[in-house]
């Protein structure tokens, strides 16, 4: 096509189910189905016919959920780390989900009194299929006798999590000599 005229690129645009021919000049078009359903957009032109299919998905709208399910004193490790269990109970798959988590330490030692530990904080990034769980290291060793008293909260952001009533996880940890 040369600078000047004009010319039409497309003989007929058609799209089913629903809008049928849509007329020229225009430039987009709003569907709303209730039900999902897959539309088939068919140009015609003088280069040929070109047909393309895209499903608009009608349901439960996406939940990201990633919840914090237990915290535990992991005894396969020497100096007993303390580890947390992540969860995806959204209803989408989450690839490289992060934030960063939190956990407050009381440590009390056997007839001893209460010793409240510096903050436990580390970013932390999980890959999880929707259901799934992982374990998130803290490198926080428990390796004293004694009661640990903690609570570990997580914090990965609206990205990847739209409940946070699910992102604190406390309790007391024994360990016997």
């Amino acid at each position: 096509m040369t600078n000047g005229p004009t010319g039409t690129l497309v003989g007929s645009l058609k799209l089913e189910p629903g809008l049928g021919e849509v007329g020229s000049g225009a430039s987009s078009r709003v569907v709303k189905p209730n039900k999902t359903t897959t539309y088939t957009l068919t140009a015609t032109g003088c280069g040929g016919t070109v047909t393309q299919q895209i499903t608009v998905t009608v349901g439960s709208s996406v939940k990201l959920d990633l919840a914090l399910i237990n915290v535990y004193r992991n005894t396969h490790v020497p100096g007993d780390e303390l580890r947390m269990t992540v969860k995806n109970t959204g209803n989408i798959d989450l690839t490289n989900a992060g934030g960063n988590y939190t956990c407050l330490v009381d440590y009390t030692a056997v007839g001893g009194s209460k010793q409240t530990q510096p903050p436990i904080a580390m970013p932390f990034s999980v890959t999880l299929k929707v259901g799934a769980q992982t374990s998130i290291g803290t490198n926080y060793s428990m390796y004293k006798t004694g009661t640990y008293d903690v609570k570990c909260t997580i914090s990965p952001g609206s990205a990847f999590d739209t409940d946070s009533s699910n992102n604190t996880f406390s309790k007391q940890i024994l360990k016997g000599p």
